[in-house]
């Protein structure tokens, strides 16, 4: 295993724990008792909201650290697959570290939920501080840039046969029948053709994740990544 990799793993965990720091302050606000207030909940709304944006970047970092270790065992980790696992722990180290965006006016701040302590921890801790400091950089961003530009692409094997399978089908259905005429059909501000809709439905494009017995392909959520 890579020391990006390694470092990514270190990196997750110690975010994890940061969420759990995030978690217990909010739980002494909307459940003091226990068991959640739903006007406390109101009333901290913003809280709310921001923990449930914590953890939802921490889970991102696990996921992103298993993409890796994946990648790895495959032989699937190279350069680019590096440049993205220190872009992405970069990002979100930061933004845990000083404030995660809700949206494009609501930030969600350490201090804002009385973990400006855990955070500052946080932002020391060696994997945290490292991915600081090497990883979302000018140079990691434009070499990354430029390994796209030239084609490459970031290992997104699903580690599952049948839905990398299905995958490569339905990229190359898009190739072949949608890339070559897309632009045209929004210059001429047109409909996608009947045609084309009908062999998307043969695919199975419209149902991926509903039941075989339904009529559909019956593959899971994970199957719309």
């Amino acid at each position: 295993m890579g020391e990006w990799i390694g470092c990514a793993k270190d990196a997750a965990a110690a975010a994890g724990a940061f969420r759990d720091a995030a978690r217990a302050r909010i739980a002494a606000k909307v459940a003091p008792g226990g068991k959640v207030d739903a006007a406390l909940v109101t009333r901290e709304q913003h809280a709310v909201h921001g923990f449930a944006w914590i953890a939802a970047t921490t889970a991102a970092l696990d996921a992103t650290a298993d993409w890796a270790v994946r990648a790895d065992a495959a032989g699937n980790f190279g350069r680019i697959e590096e440049l993205a696992l220190r872009i992405g722990f970069g990002e979100y180290a930061a933004q845990l570290v000083s404030g995660v965006p809700m949206s494009a006016g609501e930030i969600v701040r350490p201090h804002a939920l009385g973990v400006a302590r855990e955070a500052g921890a946080l932002a020391q801790d060696p994997a945290i501080a490292r991915f600081l400091d090497h990883g979302n950089t000018v140079d990691t961003r434009a070499e990354f840039a430029a390994l796209l530009a030239e084609g490459a692409r970031p290992d997104d094997g699903l580690g599952d046969e049948t839905l990398d399978l299905v995958r490569e089908q339905f990229r190359a259905f898009t190739a072949d029948r949608i890339a070559p005429r897309a632009h045209g059909w929004h210059l001429a501000d047109a409909l996608i053709p009947a045609e084309v809709i009908a062999e998307m439905a043969e695919l199975g494009v419209f149902g991926v994740c509903i039941d075989e017995r339904y009529g559909g392909l019956g593959l899971g959520k994970l199957a719309m990544s």
